[in-house]
């Protein structure tokens, strides 16, 4: 099962519009605090996001806290990973690193949403261009495989 939802500008879009990022801000033009007005269960996402099989490790930029967690699914701007033991904040920054069969590729992102004893949802900052690559051709492959079922 997948939820898609339609999205407004490609990945190589969001990057280049850097100032929020250098600033600290995310990609996505919806900040945390604006999140936090909008009643829980709306859905915020501007990419379809595509059932992935995968593992994730996540840590702290700066060391330290070693999660492993499995990808449940992942779209251009953020994925979900389960990850049961997981007690960060939403907000806090973190780098999640990915293991797919075809790629292995590290992100910086944050949490933007903690389901207590189940995972979190990442979204992802300021992805390189060879990670933005890895990740639309992984989305590709899994579209492809969704479509022949």
């Amino acid at each position: 099962m997948e939820d898609r939802t339609t999205g407004d500008a490609p990945l190589a879009q969001e990057v280049e519009s850097s100032d929020s990022v250098e600033s600290g801000g995310s990609l996505n033009e919806n900040s945390a605090s604006e999140a936090a007005e909008e009643p829980e269960g709306v859905d915020r996402r501007q990419f379809p996001r595509f059932a992935c099989e995968g593992r994730a490790q996540i840590c702290l930029p700066f060391g330290g806290l070693l999660l492993n967690g499995r990808i449940l699914d992942i779209s251009e701007s953020g994925c979900m990973v389960q990850a049961s033991r997981i007690t960060l904040e939403r907000g806090t920054e973190i780098e999640v690193s990915f293991e797919t069969k075809l790629y292995k590729f590290k992100v910086d992102g944050h949490i933007a949403r903690l389901i207590p004893g189940k995972g979190v949802g990442v979204l992802f900052h300021n992805p390189s261009s060879r990670v933005i690559f890895q990740i639309r051709e992984l989305i590709s492959e899994l579209q492809m495989r969704e479509e022949a079922e």
